[in-house]
C-alpha cells in the first residue's frame, strides 16, 4: 500500500527489511525491483529485478517485470525475449496468450498482437481474463480508446493493479482521461 500511494522511500525500506528477513525470497526480490519501476528508474529496476531471476530462473513474473522495464528503456526485442520466455513458463493460459500478444506488440508484429488480443477477449466468455492485461495490450499498440474501458472493467474487477493507476507507467497515457481520473480520485490517489 505505500507504494500505490507513491511512497517509495519508505517501501524500498521495508523492502529492504523484508529481504534482510528473507533474503531468499523470489518475490521480495522482485518487489523491490518493482519500487523502482514504477518511480520510473528503469535502469535500476531491471538490475533489481534480475535477483529475483538469479534465484529462480524459470519465475516467470521476473521475466515479466524485466520485460516491463526493458520496454520504458526502450530494448523492445530484449523486452519480447523475456515476454515470450514469461510465456513458454506461465501455467495460466490467459497469461500465456497476453504475454505473446505484447511480446509480438514489442517486435512490431502489430497485426499479430490484435488477432491475438481479439482470442484473449473471447477467452472470458469461457473463464476468467484480467481487464488489466488486456488493458495492457492495447496500450502497447496505441489503442487507447478501446483500452480505456478494460481499465474501468479492472476496476469493477477489483483488480490489484489498478491502485497503482497513478504511478504506474504502462498506462500512464490513459491518466488524462476523465473515466480513469475518476477511479484514481475514488482511490484517494488524487490527480
Amino acid at each position: 500500500m505505500l507504494l500505490a500511494g507513491g511512497r517509495f522511500y519508505e517501501t524500498l525500506e521495508q523492502g529492504r527489511h523484508a529481504l534482510e528477513l528473507d533474503p531468499l525470497s523470489i518475490i521480495n526480490s522482485l518487489v523491490t525491483g518493482w519500487v523502482h519501476f514504477f518511480e520510473r528508474r528503469f535502469d535500476v529496476a531491471y538490475e533489481k529485478m534480475g535477483r529475483a531471476l538469479e534465484l529462480e530462473p524459470a519465475f516467470f513474473l521476473g521475466h515479466q517485470w524485466r520485460g516491463w522495464a526493458l520496454w520504458q528503456m526502450g530494448r523492445l526485442e530484449e523486452a519480447a525475449e523475456h515476454f515470450e520466455t514469461g510465456a513458454r513458463l506461465a501455467q495460466h493460459p490467459p497469461t500465456v496468450l497476453g504475454y505473446r500478444a505484447i511480446a509480438a506488440a514489442f517486435r512490431g508484429r502489430l497485426d499479430e498482437s490484435r488477432e491475438l488480443v481479439t482470442r484473449l477477449i473471447g477467452m472470458r466468455e469461457e473463464r476468467y481474463v484480467a481487464g488489466f492485461l488486456i488493458a495492457l495490450v492495447l496500450v502497447i499498440l496505441g489503442d487507447l480508446d478501446a483500452a480505456e474501458p478494460w481499465i474501468v472493467r479492472a476496476a469493477d474487477e477489483r483488480s490489484p493493479w489498478v491502485n497503482y493507476l497513478k504511478i504506474d507507467p504502462r498506462v500512464a497515457p490513459l491518466l488524462d482521461r476523465p473515466r480513469i481520473q475518476t477511479i484514481v480520485a475514488r482511490l484517494g490517489q488524487g490527480t
